[in-house]
């Protein structure tokens, strides 16, 4: 396989798994504005932009730097 065919068969098998759990931690942390306490509350905002942020390095930047600075090493010629 190419370097290609494998991150996009990594993406398929693991974006939706990524997508589902950022989901429910961002609605969980999404809860906390309910709280009447401000700190609380700001927290819980906080936290759910960070897990947001996290699943788009996820799926776009870290491929990218993967394919940039040739993580795994050049790429092979097959027989």
């Amino acid at each position: 396989y190419s370097k290609d065919d494998r991150s996009d068969r990594a993406l398929h098998g693991v974006g939706p798994a990524l997508i589902t759990t950022t989901r429910i931690l961002v609605a969980a942390f999404m809860s906390y504005l309910m709280s009447d306490m401000v700190a609380l509350s700001s927290f819980g905002i906080l936290l759910a932009g960070a897990v947001f942020t996290a699943l788009i390095a996820d799926l776009f930047l870290l491929p990218a730097l993967i394919f940039k600075l040739r993580a795994f090493g050049p790429e092979q010629a097959s027989s």
